[in-house]
């Protein structure tokens, strides 16, 4: 169409269209390369109203798994060629000016406009395309989608049923016992049923009931579908303490920013210290305090010694190791939320399981692995790689949870474990249309602290049945609470 309507225009209205189309030209095929990385590795298309957001936490991404030298050069050469990408499209339209074809020009239109009433087999075969188009409008769409979701979620967030206190006796089901959540990082249901992973996650699952068994822990499975896929691990956070679904960086600025109670207030407002360990935070984040934990507990406060594995600050062994010796091991039960960070990308290196739990101490002793196995850069040109290392990286992380269980009395205090992944991991892992689902393991040191997951359609074991319940990630809040409550009465369905 516009090759066209060079030829029918005179060159010197053309002449002035060259940059304004060259910009043109240059944003479509920008965003439909977007549009395709987003695709590849979050498994789903780009909306650039709400992933504009992405960028700072991409460019960290990459500084942490390449360098920073490395990581520069790149963007230099990124930079580089975006502009002659640009240059070159205004190179092209400028050899259009000189064409002067009416009669061909309106035929062209006329046949693009009559190809549009083909039917689309037909269609199909002709060499003609609306990518561009395509990618704009679509843009549109989903940014206007966004636009319209907006009052509904602000009125959602004034539907709170707790808006003004917890009910009273909220939790002393739970006795003495602490409640401890941990997400695994890209942990979803491919993990279990993609033989690629599942020859490193099943073994490891059976070790994890077998360890739990010899602790005499009870322990129950199922599922849960997350808000996000490959990545924006906070929105599942958000959507698990809050009870609603947070599925775009809108909604999760908008409960930043309201007064909607979470789960870790309600414990903390019956009697329970709240944690929230989260070894991937670097830096100020002001957003925690709308979470409503006591304490926060991040990367530079957790005295690791030792070196970081690319973009994971430490291994999650020590954050297990740092969590026993401040928090679980005291005398007053509490809920803690921890973010186990060794199975995020580019999932190399990988660190041994330490069976002598004594030697972690500050985490030193994890430098000699630091830079063991392949770089990401090296690993990242093979998909087949990345993909088997995906696996072992979730394999370390079941086997350091079962180790874990073994080599700390968790089983001298009442404790009611939860163990879920956060989201399934990116599409170069996952494919393209993975069901946005995630495993959920509970474990306890008394049956009757299970009883509502198991009546709710949980099955025994470390390994969900097809059969187990499917709960939405932010079905927990209002679950725990209604549930939970002075008498372990008929539980409340999740729907």
């Amino acid at each position: 169409m516009i090759v066209a309507g060079y030829a029918l225009l005179p060159m010197q209205v053309s002449r002035y269209l060259r940059w304004p189309l060259a910009l043109l030209l240059f944003a479509g095929g920008l965003v439909q390369f977007l549009d395709q990385a987003m695709r590849v590795f979050l498994g789903r298309p780009l909306n650039l109203l709400l992933d504009i957001n992405l960028l700072p936490a991409g460019i960290e991404l990459l500084q942490g798994a390449v360098g920073p030298l490395l990581s520069g050069l790149l963007f230099l050469a990124l930079g580089l060629v975006l502009l002659l990408l640009l240059l070159g499209c205004a190179r092209a339209l400028r050899n259009l000016e000189v064409i002067s074809a009416p009669r061909t020009a309106l035929a062209i239109f006329g046949l693009v406009l009559a190809a549009g009433y083909l039917p689309d087999a037909q269609r199909a075969k002709l060499p003609i395309s609306a990518h561009l188009t395509q990618s704009f409008t679509g843009q549109v769409e989903r940014m206007a989608s966004v636009v319209r979701e907006r009052p509904a979620f602000e009125a959602a967030l004034e539907r709170d049923p707790f808006s003004r206190a917890f009910p009273e006796d909220s939790f002393t089901a739970l006795g003495e016992a602490s409640v401890m959540v941990v997400f695994v990082e890209s942990y979803g249901r491919q993990a279990l049923e993609d033989p690629r992973y599942a020859s490193h996650t099943k073994p490891a699952l059976e070790k994890l009931h077998q360890a739990a068994r010899e602790k005499k822990l009870h322990s129950l499975s199922g599922w849960a579908k997350a808000p996000t896929i490959g990545g924006q691990s906070w929105l599942s956070h958000a959507s698990f303490l809050s009870g609603l679904w947070i599925d775009n960086q809108i909604k999760y600025q908008l409960l930043s920013e309201s007064k909607r109670r979470t789960l870790a207030q309600a414990f903390s407002e019956t009697g329970r210290e709240s944690h929230l360990v989260m070894p991937a935070i670097t830096r100020a984040w002001p957003e925690a305090g709308f979470m409503g934990f006591d304490r926060h507990v991040f990367a530079g406060d957790m005295n690791y010694a030792g070196e970081a594995y690319n973009w994971v600050t430490m291994p999650d062994q020590y954050t297990l190791s740092y969590f026993e010796r401040e928090i679980r091991s005291k005398d007053t039960p509490f809920f803690a939320m921890l973010g186990l960070i060794s199975s995020h990308a580019p999932w190399t290196p990988i660190a041994p399981v330490l069976e002598d739990w004594q030697s972690i101490g500050d985490g030193a002793v994890f430098s000699r692995w630091a830079d063991s196995g392949e770089s990401p850069a090296e690993l990242w040109q093979h998909p087949e790689r990345v993909r088997k290392h995906y696996g072992l990286s979730i394999e370390y992380v079941l086997e350091t949870l079962g180790s874990y269980i073994r080599n700390v009395p968790v089983e001298e205090d009442p404790l009611l474990m939860v163990v879920l992944g956060d989201h399934e991991a990116g599409a170069i892992v996952s494919g393209q249309d993975a069901p946005r689902e995630v495993p959920v393991h509970l474990f306890a040191t008394d049956t009757d602290l299970l009883r509502p997951f198991r009546e709710a359609g949980f099955t025994k074991g470390t390994i969900p049945q097809e059969s187990s319940t499917l709960f939405r990630m932010h079905d927990f809040r209002d679950f725990f609470i209604q549930n939970y409550r002075d008498k372990l009465a008929e539980t409340v369905s999740v729907n």
